[in-house]
Order: structure tokens, then C-alpha cells, then sequence
């Protein structure tokens, strides 16, 4: 592979009269850890909710407020955790009713 300065060098060598130009397309120097992949969901950090836990069991279902104190990943998926106010944590689906492993977010206080 040439770099630029060799292809400079060749083309200035063959007596021809080129005209270069060199268009910068915007190199991003972010670093690919900053990058934010995060999907979309309709919660953020800080938002106050109502969540609905199924037991696991099935034999019937918890209901407490609780903040969202995160948004992330783990290996069944992305989720958003949420500090109920009951002193436990549950991670939910990342839109309105979407329910995760019997947990979901049914209302945005």
C-alpha cells in the first residue's frame, strides 16, 4: 500500500501535469470506548416509576416506586435498573410495559 507522500512522488516523476486534492472526509478522533451504544429508551437516570414484579413462582406480583439508577447490560440484554423504594433492585425493560424476567416498568410517576 502506498502511503500519500509515495504517490506524490511517482506521480510528480512522470513529467504529467496533476493536480492533487485532498479532501479531509472529518477523521473522528473519538476513541471507540467513548462511543455511546446505548439504545433508546423511554426511561432516564433519575426517573421516579412504578414496578411490577411477578414472583417467581407466579403465585402473585410486588408493586413499589422506585428510581431508575441505570441503564445497561448484562447477558439476557440491556435493561434499566431501578432502585425500588422498598430497599431492593430490579432490572426492567427499557420501554413502558416491557416486561424482563417477570419485572417491567408500567408507569412513569
Amino acid at each position: 500500500m502506498l502511503n500519500i507522500d509515495e504517490l506524490i512522488a511517482k506521480l510528480q516523476s512522470t513529467g504529467a501535469n496533476v493536480n492533487i486534492n485532498i479532501i479531509n472526509v472529518g477523521v473522528d478522533d473519538t476513541d471507540v470506548d467513548d462511543v455511546d451504544n446505548t439504545p433508546a429508551s423511554d426511561f432516564a437516570i433519575g426517573d421516579r416509576v412504578l414496578v411490577c414484579h411477578i414472583k417467581k413462582d407466579g403465585s402473585g406480583s410486588l408493586h413499589t416506586d422506585g428510581t431508575v439508577s441505570d441503564i445497561a447490560q448484562d447477558d439476557t440484554g440491556w435493561y434499566v435498573r431501578v432502585d425500588g423504594d422498598n430497599g431492593k433492585h430490579y432490572r426492567c425493560g427499557l420501554h413502558l410495559d416491557e416486561v424482563r424476567k417477570g419485572t417491567q416498568i408500567i408507569r412513569k410517576l
